[in-house]
């Protein structure tokens, strides 16, 4: 299995000299933020070997939201770290530890780090930003690359093709970019909803770090929208579409999915039995490239990207139902082999009770 989470990180702030580069707008000949090696494995103009810990002085309030995220987390995670003991691999390293050099194991520092500040605001040339800055007094000078405000700032860490893949545009194994763009919120950038404008302390608004979405309840409800829910006969009808939300629900990592849950009532509005339920997901299947190669390839995806009508059906008579929709970071079958408590990987994003 591969799993990869990757994701930005705070804002740097290294103290250098003078940078030899004159940059005031964007740039193509600056790297965008992805995997490992992208020019932090060696000394960087002005500023030598990048540290992310170096930023914390000037940028304690990011640093402090950045400790927050999943970037953060990025390999120290439980389910990342048994999924990388079944298949560690260079390819997952070079997102999850992407101040590491992926061709051998990370350090502890790089595995604690995850994804930092060096791993999106670092190049060779030094350290860049949205906008440029200007070299001043016990700072740093910012090298200006409007992209970074853009979904191309986060294309290579979601949406990338299976490793070892001969048809990287369609064997994707995350899709997140690809999604955006055909999505009804496709003229707003990833960070709008994910990195929103917040007041700072001490300076002008900055955008937020903590990365938010997964246990960000509020976030979630409103990504999904129940216009209708009806029982007729013997079955409950959601009428469900996209909220706000700029890609699939659920999106990400491959074995992230959703479940849509009808529990029956009695007359007491009290839940009986088991519950019908319809799961979003994608789902894969092996396809042979030649005699001795197996790739894997996308056979099925029900994950909700417009309107669409569930149809879950109950037990005969039943005065009711009680339906929940339930976001999940993996199958329940993994959380089993692996160990984990998956009450601590699911949560019930929206829910509400019909009667007939």
């Amino acid at each position: 299995m591969h799993v990869r989470f990757a994701f930005h990180s705070i804002a740097a702030a290294l103290v250098c000299s003078v940078l030899l580069w004159s940059s005031t707008s964007s740039t193509l000949d600056v790297p965008l933020p992805g995997p490992a090696p992208r020019g932090r494995l060696e000394p960087v103009a002005g500023i030598g070997l990048p540290k992310d810990e170096r930023c914390v002085g000037c940028h304690a309030e990011i640093a402090a939201e950045w400790k927050q995220s999943l970037h953060h987390r990025a390999w120290e995670n439980e389910y990342f770290e048994h999924a990388y003991a079944v298949e560690p691999l260079a390819f997952c390293r070079g997102c999850h530890a992407p101040l590491a050099d992926p061709k051998s194991e990370p350090s502890l520092e790089a595995r604690h780090v995850g994804v930092g500040c060096t791993a999106c605001h670092v190049v060779p040339a030094g350290i860049v930003g949205k906008h440029h800055i200007a070299m001043r007094e016990n700072g740093h000078e910012v090298i200006g690359d409007a992209r970074l405000g853009t979904t191309q700032a986060c294309a290579r860490c979601h949406d990338f093709a299976f490793p070892g893949s001969s048809r990287p545009d369609v064997d994707r194994m995350q899709k997140t970019l690809s999604e955006h763009a055909q999505s009804a919120h496709a003229a707003k950038p990833c960070q709008d909803c994910h990195m929103p404008l917040v007041p700072s302390q001490n300076g002008p608004p900055h955008r937020k770090h903590d990365f938010r979405v997964q246990g960000d309840r509020d976030m979630m409800a409103r990504a999904v929208i129940v216009d209708k829910a009806e029982i007729k006969g013997d079955t409950l009808h959601l009428d469900m579409k996209p909220g706000t939300i700029g890609h699939a629900f659920p999106t990400g990592d491959l074995y992230r999915r959703a479940e849509i849950r009808a529990f029956p009532l009695d007359a007491r509005g009290k839940t009986f039995g088991k519950p019908s339920i319809e799961i979003l997901r994608r789902t894969f299947g092996p396809a042979h490239e030649g005699p001795k190669k197996t790739v894997p390839i996308e056979r099925a995806d029900s994950r909700l990207m417009g309107p669409r009508q569930i149809a879950l059906p109950l037990p005969k008579g039943a005065p009711g139902a009680k339906y929940e929709i339930v976001w999940q970071k993996l199958p329940p079958e993994m959380a089993q082999k692996f160990g984990m408590k998956m009450s601590n990987h699911e949560m019930v994003v929206l829910e509400g009770t019909v009667k007939r």
